[in-house]
């Protein structure tokens, strides 16, 4: 982090601490669904240590990038094909607005992720202070 600014250290150890938040919330036996992105990148760091550390799961990715995250810190995977329902499904959130209305979504991963929507039993959605906005609304109608 020497590389980066007083405000973008601060926001990274933002995301480090929502993703580690958001995986402490997985237990034992758990169908993980792991999003993609920078919060859910320390997610996915803090599984593989709970896992090292015994905790039994599976985790399900939405991008390559995660897959093979997941499988350098020793996250066993598997496919919505063998586990067609997820426990919990963990990803950032790209923007939030006053009303609390929220945006995610990357094109190609947008599709793997609507087909988890009525799949996941539990969902963490972790958001740090840069994800807030007032022009959610603009982006929204830009997707509709």
């Amino acid at each position: 982090m020497a590389d980066l600014s007083k405000s973008q250290q601060d926001t990274q150890k933002e995301k480090e601490m929502a993703g580690r938040a958001a995986a402490e919330l997985v237990r034992d036996g758990d169908v993980v669904g792991l999003g993609t992105g920078s919060t859910a990148y320390f997610a996915v760091l803090a599984l593989g240590e709970r896992v090292k550390a015994g905790l039994k799961i599976v985790g399900i990715p939405t991008s390559n990038a995660t897959a093979e995250l997941a499988k350098k810190v020793g996250v066993p995977l598997t496919s919505i094909d063998q586990h067609p329902a997820i426990d919990i499904d963990i990803d950032g959130a790209d923007e939030i607005d006053p009303h609390l209305n929220l945006i995610k979504a990357e094109a190609g991963r947008c599709c793997a992720r609507r087909s988890w929507r009525r799949r996941r039993r539990r969902w963490s959605l972790s958001a740090t202070p840069a994800s807030w906005c007032r022009c959610s609304a603009n982006f929204r109608c830009r997707w509709k």
